[in-house]
């Protein structure tokens, strides 16, 4: 009896030995997953509230924003109130797919904003092309009214009825002048302005004052002899003073130097 006894003991120890591994590697393989997993879910969290911080700096992302914290909240409230880690998965995968939409719709909204962005730079630069154009219509103006002048001072004559279109187009390209400066500084700044409002509105003029200044080329072949008389005096003149100032420039120096 005592060796049976003794063999039921040792069967009954290696029986126990055999078994008692196997429970515990199963206990701390549950514990290690249930630990992956809040990791999981901690860092799925953390990538969510990062994003929402980033979100709050940026008033244009305030809907993206506030879907996401609805879905941190009810992430959270899901990982609190899940029966076991297993359910972890499906509320980490829901929670990442909110983060990645968000990501999403952040790069839309900046795409977009990059877009205005662009385009209120070229209405910018556009209007500054246009005050170009109103001084350039301006100057136009001048020239004519100056040309009619100079004719005058020199007794040639002109057609009055002519004399009367050309004083027409000068009133005409000093309204014009204003007009786009007006557009440039005060239309260009509207909330609602756009870009091909602009592109349509600078066309027009400048293919306007082209138009102008080809047949002012005309009338100024027509009075080529007028004109070429007094660009020779002016040419005088111009050569008299330079003369004067180089005496002048000469003189001081000479005193300067004692």
């Amino acid at each position: 009896m005592k060796k049976s006894k003794k063999i039921f003991i040792t069967l009954c120890g290696i029986a126990t030995t055999a078994i008692l591994p196997v429970a515990t590697i199963s206990c701390n393989d549950d514990k290690l997953a249930e630990k992956n997993e809040k990791e999981k879910a901690d860092a799925a969290l953390k990538q969510a509230n990062t994003l929402a911080e980033e979100l709050k700096k940026n008033p244009d992302y305030s809907k993206i924003l506030e879907t996401l914290n609805k879905e941190i909240a009810e992430a959270t409230k899901s990982f609190k109130e899940a029966g076991s880690y297993g359910d972890y998965p499906a509320i980490i995968s829901k929670l990442s797919a909110a983060v990645e939409n968000a990501k999403s719709e952040q790069q839309k909204v900046d795409q977009a904003n990059k877009k205005i962005a662009d385009e209120n730079q070229k209405i910018k630069e556009g209007a500054k092309e246009l005050l170009k154009l109103s001084e350039k219509i301006q100057s136009f103006a001048d020239t004519i009214a100056l040309t009619i002048t100079k004719l005058e001072g020199k007794k040639f004559q002109i057609d009055e009825t002519f004399k009367k279109q050309l004083i027409s187009t000068i009133e005409l390209l000093n309204k014009k002048s204003v007009e786009v400066k007006t557009f440039a500084t005060v239309n260009t700044i509207k909330k609602d302005f756009v870009l091909s409002e602009l592109e349509s509105f600078k066309e027009f003029n400048t293919s306007w004052l082209e138009k102008i200044v080809s047949e002012w080329e005309e009338v100024k072949k027509a009075w080529s002899k007028e004109l070429a008389e007094i660009k020779a005096e002016d040419d005088k003149k111009l050569a008299e003073e330079n003369l004067k100032y180089s005496k002048w420039y000469r003189r001081t120096i000479k005193i300067k130097q004692g």
